[in-house]
């Protein structure tokens, strides 16, 4: 599987840092708002080595992913396995673990890893990261 670069890693572990496993803490999220006419990032933890990350939206009342991505750690490497736009109405999974296996779609997971290299710089430009 593809890593995100370093740069988008440096970014990553900024906006995950400190948050706690969701069974263990309610301390599992936060709502990064630096920059007024940005739309704000929300950070999740979702799992022992899982995060969610996504902007969102709103339309006819309802919130929508603008994108949201989900992002697996494992030995200090970040890899991007779920993508979703509820604008665009797409929703993709690109590696999913099973028994202790990884099912990895190698093209879209490595076009999540390059679509979440620039997107992790745009927040940090964007929200003085």
């Amino acid at each position: 599987m593809k890593c995100l670069n370093d740069k988008a890693k440096a970014v990553f572990f900024a906006l995950t840092e400190g948050l706690e496993d969701p069974g263990v803490s309610e301390n599992s999220h936060r709502k990064v708002d630096n920059a007024p006419g940005f739309m704000p990032v929300h950070v999740e933890r979702i799992g022992e080595w899982d995060y969610s990350i996504a902007h969102y939206g709103e339309l006819n009342g309802d919130r929508m992913r603008d994108p949201e991505m989900v992002f697996h750690v494992d030995h200090k490497n970040v890899y991007p396995i779920y993508w979703r736009n509820d604008y665009v109405g797409m929703e993709q999974f690109s590696a999913v673990l099973k028994a202790d296996l990884w099912e990895v779609k190698p093209k879209q997971q490595a076009d999540h890893a390059r679509f979440a290299d620039s997107w992790m710089r745009n927040i940090r430009e964007q929200q003085n990261i």
